[in-house]
């Protein structure tokens, strides 16, 4: 119960950071304004991982240890969160304010959403997989924790390495875990089945929320269309297992690795910038998705394939058919730190040397 209850505790202040940073980003001018809590949500969501990329890729290849990249993180959120609370308090409290006059006035559609995904959370913390896969990312983080080094630790051996692959060159999704899990004093077994699993399946649910508001903007009624909307989606995810390489089965499995936020989360929320670039054509969403191409590649490799081609092929149809020349340039920017790892990918760039 005590785990239980921390996993929780953890969970509700990770979102409540994503809300702070969401509302911060809002009130910079090269950052699109946003209003809904969802969409705060999903710009803090990058905006966090980016932040802690920045951090954190310095102090893995110059060595650093993961009790000093804890204090370094430490510090900034808390610079952060309190300049966040004192400069955009109002923003966050009307933020807070809009959710409950929403969970009232559409309390009947909403009980049966929440229900599901309480059930859909359960389900995923509960039946999460611990094949090879999980093992290894998983042991990724125990053993930066055992031995307070961000990489140069094999998982599976134990034993020390002088290389790290292309793959993981970018990825500081398990420094990350490391870092909260050093912080709250929690097992990364526990941590990642059950809080990073959860974050995946809110993130899902509420970037699909915000794309099917996109889809039935011009009804009166739209949220409770997306409501629905929203639930038929995440019912159909038990429809789609019957392999371990659907985006399904990762969610609902293996909800707590990278290439599951890949397939979930980001996925969808490159698509969201995308439609919210064309149906706005406010050009600072081109800003939103360089980031979200970094934060991909932060998290799984295979986000660096996937992701410019989700946004892309949307980006891509609006200026063949509006005739949109001017995007190109900006998007094809947008696109550069994949077109540098697909290139560095292609050419056979092994990694780097981290020691001697």
């Amino acid at each position: 119960m005590h785990q239980i209850l921390k996993a929780i505790i953890i969970l509700t202040l990770e979102l409540n950071i994503y809300v702070c940073f969401g509302c911060a980003m809002g009130k910079l001018r090269f950052f699109p304004e946003v209003s809904s809590l969802g969409g705060r949500l999903i710009n803090g969501f990058l905006g966090y991982h980016f932040v802690f990329w920045c951090m954190a890729l310095p102090c893995t290849y110059l060595k650093g240890s993961l009790h000093f990249t804890k204090i370094v993180w430490t510090v900034i959120i808390c610079v952060l969160l309190g300049g966040a609370g004192v400069l955009f308090h109002k923003e966050i409290s009307r933020a807070y304010k809009d959710l409950l006059a929403a969970l009232w006035k559409y309390k009947c559609y909403l009980i049966p959403c929440l229900a599901l995904h309480a059930f859909i959370l359960y389900y995923v913390c509960v039946n999460g997989q611990t094949d090879v896969d999980a093992r290894t990312y998983i042991g990724e983080v125990t053993s930066m924790i055992d031995t307070d080094r961000l990489t140069g630790i094999n998982p599976s051996t134990g034993l020390l390495i002088n290389t790290i692959r292309l793959k993981r060159s970018f990825s500081m999704f398990g420094v990350n875990s490391a870092v909260l899990c050093s912080m709250f004093h929690m097992h990364p077994l526990i941590f990642c089945r059950t809080v990073r699993a959860a974050i995946n399946i809110i993130m899902l649910a509420v970037v699909t929320f915000e794309i099917f508001q996109c889809v039935y903007r011009k009804y009166e009624d739209k949220r409770e269309h997306a409501i629905m909307a929203l639930m038929l989606a995440q019912c159909c995810l038990f429809l789609f297992t019957n392999s371990i390489y659907t985006s399904s089965s990762f969610i609902l499995y293996r909800a707590y690795e990278g290439k599951a936020y890949c397939s979930g989360a980001l996925v969808l929320i490159a698509i969201y910038l995308a439609v919210r670039l064309c149906g706005t054509n406010d050009r600072k969403f081109f800003l939103l998705i360089f980031i979200g191409m970094i934060v991909g590649m932060s998290l799984s490799a295979s986000a660096g394939f996937i992701l410019p081609l989700a946004a892309g092929s949307v980006v891509c149809a609006y200026i063949a058919t509006e005739r949109k020349w001017n995007y190109i340039i900006p998007m094809v920017f947008s696109f550069v730190p994949n077109i540098i790892y697909i290139m560095m990918s292609i050419t056979g760039f092994a990694g780097f040397v981290l020691e001697g």
